[in-house]
């Protein structure tokens, strides 16, 4: 199995290389860093060989996100990396469900990687330091990991899972200037990963750098 560990280096690699022509378009670099919050849904994914259906209940999610993009106007892209650690807070059918005893990592991982493409609203044509509110979607790639101990049958059992597949996201925020190159990002992004029949609500809030 790949450790939760790795997902930040592969996604990293994996962002940088979308990232190499969306920086030398013909539009105005930015930079957005911030922190992410999420609900996500549970995961059905097989507990051992002895629990095949089982669904696994994912707790909140916290961790960071990284944007580089191109500003054309009312129209932008970009890519983001997300990552986000939990925990897991049960797995129907089994009991005492807890950390893996001596474990390394969280209990559960997720690492998006998405090429998106977003929609400014001008509220005020022309108005300079005006709060923008946009839409978008992307489409990329997401791994996930989780890991969990528990009694199932009366025996104390454990596993770790991992698992990648396509991810969709739907997109709404607004944006906040600060000054001309500054500016406050507050987002709401629908994830869908694909595997596990995992979807994720994310809620974050970033600051954004243009040049």
């Amino acid at each position: 199995m790949v450790q939760s560990k790795n997902l930040v280096a592969a996604f990293v690699v994996l962002g940088l290389l979308a990232t190499s022509d969306i920086a030398n378009a013909d539009g105005k670099l930015y930079v957005e860093g911030g922190f992410t919050w999420s609900l996500p849904g549970e995961a059905d994914a097989e507990f051992t060989t002895e629990k095949i259906n089982a669904s696994w209940d994912i707790s909140s999610m916290t961790g960071g996100k990284l944007q580089i993009g191109s500003d054309f106007g009312q129209v932008r892209v970009d890519a983001k990396f997300q990552y986000l650690e939990g925990d897991v807070d049960g797995i129907n059918g089994v009991t005492n469900v807890k950390s893996v005893t001596g474990g390394q990592g969280p209990d559960a991982a997720l690492g998006v990687a998405t090429l998106n493409l977003y929609y400014d609203i001008e509220l005020k044509k022309g108005a300079i330091n005006a709060i923008t509110p946009y839409v978008g979607a992307g489409v990329g790639m997401a791994r996930g990991f989780m890991q969990a101990e528990g009694t199932l049958g009366g025996v104390l059992r454990e596993d770790h899972r991992t698992d990648n597949a396509t991810a969709f996201a739907g997109i709404a925020g607004a944006f906040f200037p600060i000054n001309d190159n500054t500016g406050i990002t507050t987002e709401y992004e629908y994830l869908n990963v694909g595997f596990g029949g995992l979807n994720a609500h994310s809620f974050s809030a970033g600051l954004r750098f243009s040049f």
